[in-house]
């Protein structure tokens, strides 16, 4: 096998998958642009000639002695010094009976590119706590070139390949924080990452009346009574808040807390919320937006 450089400045010649010849300069007798048919070998030639192959570029070593012998050498190379642009590549394989097989063509498109996608995260909050609902993963990755996927460090979400990306949990989460690394890549390989952490608590906290509280239905002489309560939460640790509904005086209770039901403009009071120990009611905040106050209404 003979390759040559494209100026026909250098030629080697491989016998049998080894060097045998280099030469410095060597020329040919074949036109740039042949206008009549072109002959291998001649009337003089003595021999037999197969798998005649022309190239538009030089084989490398590990290639010719690939294509001599691929049990003995791996059909390895390392192409180098490519311009951007688009490459097509397919490999081809022949054994001693004449068989010929081949991959798929595959693409590879090069590019200076080195610029991470931009990635925004929408929801869930920074530090947020979720109690009656698993967060959905909600932003954007953005890039010129594409996006080619979006994914956490956690198998309970799922991946993408879209942006605006919306990320669902495939599996229930533990009551617990998470600490998550949420990252894009664009075509071209490169990175953008996104740390961040909620905490899924759907764990109701501990409360309970110690003493001195006195125990239910209990009758005193006293105009006075001690009331105790202890609480305590795994994940909420001291960051608690609490409070004591003395006789029923608590007539209304809006957390704003994301209620099933509830939206921007519409919340819903606790559900234990009573009016004179008449009877229980629910009572619905209607915010009205550039509307000064609150309306509200009740429902008995």
């Amino acid at each position: 096998m003979g390759t040559a450089a494209a100026d026909i400045s250098s030629a080697k010649i491989y016998v049998d998958g080894i060097e045998e010849v280099y030469g410095s300069t060597m020329s040919t007798d074949l036109p740039a642009a042949p206008s009549g048919k072109a002959f291998i070998g001649s009337s003089t030639f003595n021999g037999t000639i197969d798998e005649v192959q022309i190239w538009n570029h030089a084989l490398s070593e590990e290639e010719i002695n690939a294509s001599y012998n691929t049990g003995v050498y791996r059909l390895y190379h390392n192409f180098t010094n490519l311009t951007e642009g688009t490459y097509t590549y397919t490999a081809y394989a022949q054994d001693l009976a004449g068989n010929v097989n081949q991959t798929e063509t595959r693409t590879i498109t090069l590019s200076s590119d080195t610029t991470s996608p931009t990635l925004i995260l929408q929801t869930p909050a920074q530090n947020g706590t979720y109690y009656n609902y698993i967060p959905y993963l909600n932003g954007t990755c953005t890039d010129t070139s594409g996006i080619s996927k979006v994914w956490t460090n956690f198998s309970q979400y799922n991946t993408t390949t879209t942006s605006p990306f919306n990320l669902t949990n495939t599996s229930v989460l533990s009551s617990q924080r998470y600490d998550v690394n949420l990252t894009c890549n664009d075509t071209y390989g490169n990175i953008a990452s996104k740390i961040f952490y909620f905490t899924y608590d759907p764990v109701q906290p501990n409360i309970i009346f110690v003493s001195p509280t006195k125990d239910n239905n209990t009758y005193t002489n006293n105009n006075y009574t001690y009331i105790n309560v202890s609480i305590s939460d795994s994940l909420s640790g001291t960051n608690l808040t609490s409070f004591i509904d003395w006789n029923r005086s608590l007539v209304g209770w809006w957390r704003f807390n994301g209620e099933t039901g509830e939206n921007t403009t519409f919340f819903r009071d606790c559900p234990v919320t009573r009016i004179m120990a008449v009877v229980p009611i629910r009572l619905a905040l209607h915010l009205q937006p550039g509307i000064s106050g609150m309306r509200c209404s009740l429902t008995v």
